[in-house]
This record gives C-alpha cells, structure tokens and sequence, in this order.
C-alpha cells in the first residue's frame, strides 16, 4: 500500500517520498493530471493500458517534477499540486481554488434584496464579482438604471450567462391584459416547476413601465426557500425527511384527467441522499413548489400520505406566514434577478393600469458561476457572504474583516497620530511655543539623551490629545499605544 504524503513537502525526506509515490501510483491515475498536452492533437494521450512511469525527476526552476512515460511523453507537475492530489481526499471533489460563495439563508429582516448599478457591473469588473458574489450567496439581486427598452432582459442577463429559452421564446411580457399576468396573481411559487429537463435557474424581470394609478400599490414577493426548509428541518426532522424523499408529479397547466403536455417527477426539497443520512438539517439544492400548477403525490399507505401532507401543510404556513418574505416595489428601470430553483416570487398588480409593463427572461445558472469564478481568482482572493448580523456571519467575513481592518485602521495609526499632531501646530494655550512644538522638543530630547525608540515615540505624542481629554489626556494616548508599548511606558503615559 502506498504511504501518501499529506503535508506540503518541505524537507528533502518529503521530496524524496513524494517522487516515490509518483512512482508507485497507477500511471494512468499520473497521466490524467498531465499538464502538457500532445501538440498535434492537444490531448493528454491517457489511452494506452500498457502504459508505464519510467522517470520521475525533480525541476527546481518550476518547484516540481518531470516524470517520464514509457511511450517517450513527458508531462510537468507542480509539487503543491501533487502533494494536494496524493495526499488530501477531498481534492478529488472539487479544485482547491474554487471559492464558490457560501450561502446567506434570510428571511424577513433582509428588508430588501442589495442593489447594484447597471453601468458600475456590466464591464466585468471587481463589481462584477461583488455582485455576482452576492446574487450567488443570497439568491437575489436588484440592478438600476436599466434602459427601459424591449428585449434590455436578454440583452443585460447575456452580459453574466447564456439564456434558458422557452416556448414564448427568448423574453415574455407581463401586462395587465395578457394571462402571464394572471398567472402571477398568485402565492409564491417557483416558475415551470414542471418542466422535463428542470426548471429554469435564475430569472430576470425588467420594469419597462410601471402603474401610473395613484393607488397602484404592486409590488414583488419573495421567500428564500432554503431558509425555509432549514426552518421546517429544526421544527420537524421527520416532516422535512418525507418532503425531500417523496417525488412528485409536476405538471403544466392542464386539466390532470386530460393528460399534461409538460411533466417532471421531483420531490419538494431536493437533497442528496448522503446528507439526508446525516444528523444535521441536510443542504437543500433546490425547492419545487407552486400551489397553481400543485405537484400531485404519489399513492401511498394512508399512515404515509397522512405524514406527507402535514408535512406539506406546515412548510405552506412557513412559506405564507410572512416571517420569511420581502416585498419589493417594481420601479422604472429596476431588474429584478434571483435563483429560480431556491427563490419562490410571486407578483401583485394591485389595480389594473393598462400601462403597466414587466418583461422577463430565463438564465442558465452556469455562467453566473463560472464568471464570478473567473474574477475572483482576477481580483480577490476572499469569499464574501452579504450578512446582516455577526451571527449570521462566516469564518470568511470574519478572515475579510481581518484584512480590511487592517488595511484601513491598523496600519494607518501612525499616519493618523502624526495627522492629529501637525494639526496642533496652532495651539499655543497661552504658551511661548505650540503643543505640536512641545511634543517635537520632548521627543528631540529623548533621543538626545538616548533614549530607546520606543521611548522616543511615545515622547513624540504624549500630549496630542490634550485639547480633546484636559485631565486624563495621558491615559487616552496610553490606551491606544498601548498593544504596542511596554509595561514601564505604559505606566509611564497613564
């Protein structure tokens, strides 16, 4: 049996093991990774059973290794890259670079969805990225300023993704005269939960007009279904178990007796089987509901079918209870762009205005993830995750935190100090010379009479804080030196 190495490989003993496990894994295993590629054809040639390692030969210039194959190929790795493959289970499951955003579950205290401008995020730029992290970590997003012009949906979604085309055909049009609208006028749903090859992904609704009608009050709703179902799972395990394992018949809008044109076989919550094995509430991957088009159960035992609809009745009163959606008023120019597979939206006309206009279209949720992928290896090397409380909050916002904390406070202190002491060269109080003199004169002398540097720097700003704190200005510049000063000096200031 092999001994993989599973630490980086620092010492020559780490080399050495690891030119040896390279030399002892399956070749094929080997040639798949290979980073140089047949240059007439541009493949890996990985097809040759009888193939054979014959060298493996450390490249300091490249920190890593030439190995040689027994029909004269040649191929490079990078020692971190082997170390991670032969030493690390999970780099099979994923490349250790993607930084996928982690997901922000919210409910009704997101208040509304983080808006970006349109002309500040189709450049593809680090605005790009912040939005495409949130949009991938919420599951929704609004951008302004969009041209309120026929066919602007697949025009600006076509800037992150490909669109997901349908019978009505690239875009279709909500107005108060059509029966797209109607079919709005109803509770939260996910849109064609029934269709065959799945749902869209992600949909993308654009205000080209809006109601004029004084008391036109329309408005969007939305309900983050994986918040939803996280809820359902810490309530009621059981109910949540039955509603991710029992599949469902979605079907379009038909009459069941007549047969349906589109159908698809789903379960409400979806989930992978290994997590539902698990003690803790599983990732649901998406969510199938739509009180319209009502997926039909299939027959059970009256016990089972009892279960399912309680369950079924009581993620319904989660979802329409209030706690766990937002509203949003519909604006000129506004789009509107969420995850079709875990948001449910539904749209409220309020009154009938023949002007009101909504144009939507459908997204392949791909793009979205391979562009934001793309820039965050261009300009960022940590995940955000939009959060509202420190609660809520991930390890990553905290490591970010930690960065940009120290990047615009920590390591401005002493600019900020030397900043408020050029700012006391005016204040004399009735003396010969000014405080920023007198710290000057102390600090002069400190290092005349040598003085250690710690000294010195401590002499420089002992008194800049005197017109701010007249009797303890000694301890306010103490208690900010103080995570760098010694005991003595901080005695010494307070």
């Amino acid at each position: 049996m092999i001994g993989f190495v599973v630490a980086t490989a620092t010492s020559e003993n780490d080399v050495v093991k690891l030119m040896q496990d390279m030399m002892d894994v399956h070749p094929l295993w080997l040639r798949e990774r290979c980073t140089t590629t047949d240059g007439s054809t541009n493949n890996r040639n990985n097809n040759n059973h009888h193939l054979k390692v014959s060298s493996v030969k450390i490249d300091k210039s490249r920190d890593g290794f030439v190995t040689g194959f027994s029909d004269g190929h040649e191929c490079f790795y990078s020692k971190d890259f082997m170390v991670q493959e032969l030493g690390d289970d999970k780099a099979f499951e994923s490349t250790k670079e993607w930084g996928t955003p982690d997901l922000f579950l919210w409910d009704k205290n997101l208040i509304s969805p983080a808006s970006y401008e349109r002309d500040d995020i189709i450049d593809l730029s680090d605005n790009t990225r912040k939005f495409l992290s949130n949009l991938l970590s919420t599951g929704i997003a609004a951008i302004e300023n969009v041209p309120t012009q026929d066919g602007e949906c697949a025009r600006l979604g076509q800037t992150f993704t490909s669109l997901r085309e349908t019978e009505s055909g690239r875009v279709f049009n909500v107005t108060q005269s059509n029966d797209t609208a109607r079919s709005f006028c109803v509770s939260v749903h996910v849109e064609h939960a029934y269709k065959s090859d799945a749902p869209p992904d992600f949909q993308m609704i654009n205000t080209l007009d809006e109601c004029k009608g004084s008391d036109c009050q329309s408005h969007h709703s939305f309900v983050d279904g994986f918040a939803v179902a996280k809820a359902l799972c810490e309530k009621d395990r059981s109910s949540f178990d039955i509603l991710a394992t029992t599949s469902l018949r979605w079907e379009s809008p038909a009459r069941v007796e007549d047969g349906s044109i589109f159908y698809r076989y789903a379960p409400i919550l979806e989930v992978g089987e290994k997590d539902l094995s698990s003690h803790h509430c599983p990732v649901v991957k998406a969510v199938n509901f739509n009180s319209k088009w009502n997926g039909l159960a299939p027959k059970m035992p009256n016990a089972e079918m009892e279960l399912f609809y309680n369950a079924k009745h009581l993620i319904s009163e989660l979802i329409r209870n209030g706690d766990f959606a937002i509203e949003v008023q519909p604006s000129l120019g506004t789009t509107l762009i969420f995850n079709n597979r875990r948001i449910l939206h539904s749209y409220s006309p309020g009154t009938r205005d023949e002007q009101l206009w909504l144009q939507g279209c459908y997204l392949n949720r791909d793009g979205f993830a391979h562009l934001y992928e793309k820039l965050r290896r261009q300009y960022a090397t940590l995940t955000e995750t939009p959060f509202h409380s420190l609660k809520s909050a991930v390890k990553a916002d905290f490591d970010r935190m930690g960065v940009e904390y120290d990047e615009a406070v920590v390591k401005k202190t002493k600019d900020k100090l030397i900043g408020i002491l050029e700012g006391l060269k005016d204040s004399y109080l009735g003396q010969p010379v000014s405080l920023y003199e007198h710290n000057v004169q102390t600090a002069s002398r400190a290092l005349r009479g040598g003085e250690d540097d710690e000294t010195v720097f401590i002499s420089l700003f002992h008194d800049v804080f005197e017109t701010l704190a007249v009797k303890n200005h000694g301890e306010v510049i103490d208690a900010m030196l103080s995570p760098w000063i010694s005991p003595e000096n901080h005695w010494m200031l307070a």
